[in-house]
C-alpha cells in the first residue's frame, strides 16, 4: 500500500491527520497477488484466447472508427531490468520518433499517401513484470483497405531505428524541452498530483517521488541516480547520454515483426467475425497474419526511399540567453493565502499604445506580466470583418479553411509545439482571430511566419486534389 497526501497544512499537521486517517489499519504481512506470477508466467501464455504474436484482431466497434495498432509485448526477466526501463525511459524517446509529425515522419508519409489522419505511440499494460509498446494509426477510408502498406511504413521506420543510430540531437533536445517544463512547471490539479504522487512510490526510490514521473536521466551514472532538482540544460557527460542511447537500442531490437501483433477497428467487419467477448457481447475475430505478409514487413523498404527520416534539428527550442524576464513579480513575505477581496479584485487594463481611430486599421493593447514572472509572452490578433458569416456557403468555406490550415501547417507547428510555442486560428461570426503563445525568445519569428503562410500562401494551405478534399471531409 502506498500512501501520499498533498494539503496546504503545515507538515505536523498533516502527518497527524495521515495517522488518524490510516494509522489503524493492520499490516498482515501477506505479500501482493503479484508475487505468485511476476517474472514467471508469460503475459500471453498458450491458453490466451489472443496470441501475442503474428496475428491481427479485427474488431467491430460501436462508434464509427478506423483504426489499426501494432502492438509489441515487452517482457522484463528481473526487478532489476524493470526498474532500469523505468529509470531510463527508452520508451519515451521511442514513441517520441514514431509519434512524430514533422518533416519525414511516420504521420507525413502516411497522409500523404491519403491512409492516415493522425498516429500515436506510447507504452501501455505499464505493468510489474511486462508492458505493451504500441503504435495506432487513425486510418482514412483508403487507409482501411491498405492496413498491410501502413504496417509496412511502420516496420521501415523501425528499421531505420535498428540500422541507423539516434542522433545524439534527440536526446539532447528532449532533455532541454523536458528541463524546460521542470523549470517552468505551473501548479495543476492536487487531485491528479497527489496520485501521480502515489503510484511513483511504488516506481521510484524516495529521493524520486517527485521528479521520477517527470524528469528524463534520472541516472548520472549506472550506479549512481541525479541528487539535485536544479533543472539542467544538457547531459552531465557524454556517459549519461549513453545509458538512454544503450536502453533504447535494446527496446527498438525488441520491436520485431516476429514479436507483434495486430488490431484493427473498423465496422466493415460486422457479419464476417466469429468470436463474441464474453463480457462486452463484442464482435470479434483473430486470424494469423499470412507468411507471405509478415515476409513483406521483414523486408520493408528502406526508410530513405519512401522519404522517412529522424527529425530535424528544432531550430525553436529557447537558447539560455533568451529565457529572460523583464518584470519579477513582487513576492509578498506573508506565505497566508489571498482573501476573497483580494482574489475578486479586477485586473488592471492593457494599455492602449496605438489607437488609429474608428476609420484606422490598428488599435494595439499592451500589458506587461507583473504576476507570474515567466519569459512567455501572448500575441493575439483579432480580424474584425462580418464576411465570414455572411452566407452559409462562406461560413462552411471559413471553416473549411481553419481545418485545412490546421493540418497543412501542421509539419511546421509540430517542432514549434513541442518547444512551448502555441498558435490557434479561429474563424468567428465577428471575424478571424489568431493566437500566439509560449517562451518569448522565439515567438516572433514564429508568429511571422505563421501569419504569412496563413494570409499570402493560400496554395500551401487549400486541399491539392480531390483526394485530399476527401480526407478532410
Amino acid at each position: 500500500m502506498s500512501l501520499a497526501a498533498v494539503a496546504p497544512q503545515p507538515l505536523p499537521r498533516l502527518k497527524k491527520f495521515v495517522e488518524e486517517g490510516f494509522g489503524d489499519i493492520p499490516d498482515r504481512g501477506i505479500d501482493p497477488p503479484k508475487e505468485e506470477w511476476i517474472f514467471r508466467v508469460p503475459p500471453y501464455g498458450r491458453k490466451s484466447r489472443v496470441p501475442a504474436e503474428k496475428t491481427i484482431v479485427e474488431i467491430v466497434p460501436i462508434q464509427e472508427l478506423r483504426q489499426v495498432t501494432v502492438t509489441w509485448p515487452i517482457a522484463f526477466a528481473s526487478k532489476e531490468e524493470r526498474e532500469a526501463f523505468r529509470l531510463n525511459k527508452p520508451d519515451f524517446f521511442v514513441s517520441w520518433l514514431l509519434g512524430h509529425e514533422g518533416v519525414g515522419s511516420l504521420l507525413s508519409y502516411l497522409k500523404g499517401k491519403g491512409w492516415a489522419n493522425s498516429l500515436g505511440a506510447l507504452d501501455n499494460a505499464n505493468l510489474s513484470d511486462f508492458i505493451t509498446f504500441e503504435v495506432t494509426v487513425e486510418l482514412t477510408n483508403k487507409g482501411l483497405g491498405a492496413i498491410d502498406d501502413v504496417c509496412e511504413a511502420i516496420f521501415s521506420y523501425v528499421r531505420m531505428m535498428q540500422q541507423s543510430p539516434i542522433p545524439d540531437y534527440v536526446f539532447d533536445e528532449n532533455l532541454q524541452l523536458d528541463e524546460l517544463e521542470w523549470r517552468y512547471t505551473t501548479k495543476g490539479p492536487t487531485g491528479s498530483y497527489v496520485q501521480s504522487l502515489a503510484t511513483a512510490m511504488d516506481h521510484f526510490p524516495p529521493s524520486l517521488y517527485v521528479a521520477g514521473p517527470r524528469r528524463l536521466a534520472l541516472k548520472e551514472t549506472e550506479e549512481r541516480l541525479i541528487s539535485s532538482d536544479e533543472p539542467r540544460s544538457s547531459f552531465k557527460n557524454r556517459g549519461q547520454r549513453d545509458i538512454i542511447k544503450r536502453a533504447c537500442k535494446d527496446l527498438i531490437d525488441r520491436l520485431t515483426v516476429d514479436n507483434s501483433f495486430l488490431t484493427a477497428f473498423s465496422k466493415t467487419y460486422e457479419g464476417r467475425t466469429s468470436e463474441v467477448e464474453k463480457w462486452y457481447g463484442t464482435n470479434y475475430n483473430v486470424r494469423p497474419i499470412p507468411a507471405s505478409t509478415l515476409t513483406r514487413w521483414r523486408n520493408a523498404a528502406p526508410a530513405a526511399s519512401i522519404g522517412l527520416a529522424y527529425p530535424r534539428k528544432n531550430v525553436f527550442i529557447p537558447s539560455e540567453s533568451g529565457l529572460r524576464v523583464k518584470k519579477r513579480p513582487k513576492r509578498s513575505g506573508d506565505p497566508k493565502a489571498l482573501s476573497f477581496e483580494e482574489k475578486i479584485r479586477p485586473v488592471p487594463p492593457p494599455t492602449v499604445i496605438r489607437d488609429d481611430g474608428d476609420d484606422g486599421r490598428w488599435t494595439v493593447h499592451f500589458r506587461q506580466d507583473d504576476r507570474f514572472g515567466k519569459p512567455k509572452a501572448f500575441l493575439i490578433f483579432q480580424l474584425l470583418t462580418g464576411e465570414l458569416y455572411s452566407s452559409p456557403l462562406k461560413a462552411s468555406l471559413a471553416m473549411l479553411y481553419q481545418q485545412c490550415a490546421a493540418d497543412k501547417l501542421n509539419e511546421y507547428t509540430y517542432d514549434a509545439g513541442l518547444a512551448g510555442l502555441t498558435y490557434d486560428f479561429q474563424v468567428l461570426p465577428r471575424g478571424a482571430r489568431l493566437t500566439f503563445g509560449g517562451y518569448d525568445d522565439k515567438l516572433k519569428d514564429f508568429a511571422s511566419y505563421m501569419s504569412s503562410k496563413l494570409a499570402r500562401d493560400l496554395d500551401d494551405v487549400l486541399p491539392s486534389d480531390e483526394e485530399e478534399f476527401e480526407r478532410y471531409k
